[in-house]
């Protein structure tokens, strides 16, 4: 007969050999533990997330299933086969799940932002904003909340409302390079050139080889009216990738301009 202790071993071995991105292995050892408790929930949802990470998330999804038949408050779960719906492109289903998540907790961070990062891929932006204001109501200083919200605010042309949350998470990390390319690109869109290219080279600093804020720059010098200042910057970006497209098209329209 084995021992309960056993099981617990075998499922901390699983939960070991996932840190360790050992997905079959950790499968196998969750596989064992359930031989022994079919109903051990979080044998079942460690299977599930395993699965996911191979990206076979139809069984994901039936893991998570039988763990909610067995723990129906079982919101890890909920919000795992929200994720795995969600990478199967299935929205709709999706939110139902975080939706049943939020149903038995409202303030699931997780859940949260899993919907609004769903309805933001539906294009729902107002929808998805409502949901990150309730997690930074939570956690003020949430910084991926910070930032899905300028999205959802961005992708509404709503760009000085925007960079409000970019700043906000600028604040806690000065380094955030996405932020800090993203605030660049809103101050174009503003017309703020000047403003865009301090941003764009902060971005340069901590990463010299950024393609992005290096093309990106250009494209504000252009519209500052300095070309030769511009292409310096396109060569730099074509040093870097000799074939990048929106590159060698920007290059190419401001030698027309000189």
């Amino acid at each position: 007969e084995i021992k309960p202790k056993n099981k617990n071993l075998l499922f901390f071995k699983g939960n070991s050999m996932s840190e360790q991105k050992k997905d079959e292995e950790s499968i196998k050892c969750y596989d064992k533990v359930l031989s022994i408790d079919p109903k051990h929930v979080g044998a079942l949802n460690n299977k599930g997330n395993a699965l996911s990470r191979l990206k076979k998330h139809q069984e994901s999804i039936e893991c998570y299933d039988k763990a909610i038949q067995i723990d129906p408050k079982y919101t890890k779960a909920q919000n795992n086969k929200a994720d795995s719906l969600a990478d199967l492109r299935k929205h709709e289903e999706s939110i139902v799940c975080y939706d049943k998540s939020l149903e038995i907790d409202p303030k699931n961070v997780y859940a949260l932002h899993g919907k609004g990062r769903t309805l933001i891929e539906q294009k729902k932006y107002e929808e998805s904003i409502v949901c990150y204001d309730k997690v930074l109501e939570i956690e003020p200083d949430n910084t991926n909340a910070l930032f899905n919200m300028s999205v959802g605010l961005r992708n509404q042309e709503k760009y000085e409302e925007s960079i409000v949350y970019l700043n906000k998470v600028l604040t806690i990390d000065p380094k955030d390079i996405v932020s800090l390319i993203n605030k660049g690109n809103a101050l174009g869109k503003l017309k703020k050139y000047e403003e865009s290219i301090v941003c764009y080279d902060k971005v340069t600093e901590i990463d010299p080889d950024n393609t992005d804020a290096r093309n990106n720059k250009g494209l504000s010098l252009t519209r500052l009216k300095k070309y030769e200042e511009s292409i310096v910057c396109y060569d730099k970006v074509l040093k870097i990738k000799p074939h990048h497209f929106q590159t060698l098209n920007n290059k190419s329209w401001t030698l027309c301009k000189l």
